[in-house]
């Protein structure tokens, strides 16, 4: 398969959308344990755990509040088909970097299974997040592509839209998992 083959499929931006947050989150799971210095997680800033929105007031952890932050987050991905697919990169290094410094200094203050039983509920929206990147690259490629003239193949927007919709599904359920598991915990 050649480069301009591998271009054209839109699993090749999954796999790079997983790849980049896979390897980012370890990577700052590892400063967390060992190098990023807070007492105790309660002294982590706010700004760090929210690092996707747009909105200011990080104390609305009610269902409404959860929901609209990963959608912002969705959306905001979304505008990686005006970068040529550079933003959802960019997006997914932050929500990897702070979720694993986060995690890393959870894990060393608490242990892995506080971790896990605190974050395992409402991760769901990291599917949401990691696939509306991979979508976005894709059809920035694809458009750039059209635009150069090298590719002049349809783009079926349907298929990302009906996408677009399923990935606000999965937030809405990540939603009401963390406002009602994750923060009674």
């Amino acid at each position: 398969m050649d480069l301009k083959e591998s271009l054209l499929k839109r699993s090749t931006y999954m796999y790079i959308s997983v790849l980049v947050y896979v390897c980012a989150f370890l990577f700052f799971v590892y400063l967390g344990l060992h190098v990023y210095n807070y007492k105790s997680i309660e002294n982590v800033p706010v700004d760090a755990i929210n690092n996707c929105s747009l909105i200011d007031d990080y104390s609305d952890l009610t269902f409404k509040g959860l929901f609209l932050n990963n959608e912002v987050c969705i959306i905001k991905n979304y505008f990686g088909i005006i970068t040529f697919g550079i933003y959802p990169i960019v997006s997914l290094l932050l929500n990897a970097g702070f979720f694993g410094i986060i995690a890393g200094r959870a894990i060393s203050d608490n242990g892995f299974n506080f971790v896990l039983i605190h974050t395992l509920p409402h991760s769901i929206e990291l599917i949401a997040v990691v696939l509306s990147a991979a979508d976005s690259m894709f059809l920035g490629m694809m458009i750039s592509l059209k635009f150069l003239k090298i590719h002049n193949d349809k783009i079926n927007y349907g298929l990302f839209l009906r996408n677009f919709l399923l990935y606000n599904l999965i937030i809405l359920i990540a939603a009401f998992f963390e406002a009602n598991i994750s923060m009674k915990i």
